[in-house]
């Protein structure tokens, strides 16, 4: 049944585009700080991959890690992930984040827990053994995680960005505007704080990133990356 559900999701947005461009349905419950901000100069297939989204400028795409000898995910060496990528993100501030990511990463092999450093305070359930992991890091400031997998019966992937402190959920959804019917792949992400949405990203067609304005700076910054991340990530299938 799962695989009908997948096929008609398929179709209906393959139907949807021969009408209009098909959009993800964007959760009610949205703040009304999080002004949609769409995504400009994503290009599939090209050799500068850049683009940017509201303030944002995602600059410098790699795939593979350039500093793949001095860099680790504690513990993990890059060789072990199916693919790598890294980018630099010019946040709206004015910040400048470099980002490393990795597909396919067995946890096993990376020490789950101290990658995230929550000193504990943190557990996150595990659907499977491989996942998705980035590292957002700022000059002179803790660095954010993301961490994500896909349980063996899910269509897209969930997880959690943390900076060891702060906690936000990433959940993947499979909602189109206008239809009932869910895509058979993301359609986006939302980010959930501990008082509900703080922002999402749209992964089809161009995208389209939301980040609550009231939320802290330095939060902000690392949803952009976040969004920028799962931008990237799409690309590589």
């Amino acid at each position: 049944m799962k695989t009908i559900g997948a096929v008609l999701g398929i179709l209906a947005a393959a139907f949807l585009a021969g009408c209009t461009m098909a959009r993800m349905a964007v959760p009610p419950d949205l703040p009304a700080s999080a002004t949609a901000m769409p995504v400009e100069g994503r290009k599939t297939f090209s050799f500068d991959e850049s683009f940017h989204f509201g303030g944002s400028r995602v600059e410098s795409v790699r795939r593979g890690w350039t500093h793949s000898t001095a860099w680790r995910f504690l513990g993990f060496e890059s060789g072990k992930a199916k693919q790598t990528y890294e980018f630099h993100l010019k946040a709206a501030g004015g910040d400048s984040w470099k980002a490393h990511c990795a597909t396919g990463v067995r946890w096993k092999e990376m020490e789950f827990e101290n990658f995230l450093d929550s000193q504990g305070t943190l557990t996150w359930p595990l659907h499977s053994d491989t996942g998705f992991a980035c590292t957002f890091d700022r000059e002179g400031s803790k660095a954010w995680k993301l961490a994500m997998d896909q349980g063996t019966d899910d269509l897209v992937m969930n997880g959690v960005l943390t900076d060891g402190t702060a906690v936000i959920k990433v959940e993947g959804i499979r909602k189109l505007q206008g239809t009932p019917i869910p895509l058979g792949e993301p359609s986006g992400y939302l980010f959930l704080g501990p008082d509900g949405l703080v922002g999402a990203v749209e992964v089809i067609n161009n995208g389209t990133v939301w980040i609550a304005g009231d939320v802290a700076p330095d939060v902000q910054s690392a949803l952009a990356c976040t969004s920028a991340s799962l931008l990237l990530y799409r690309a590589l299938k």
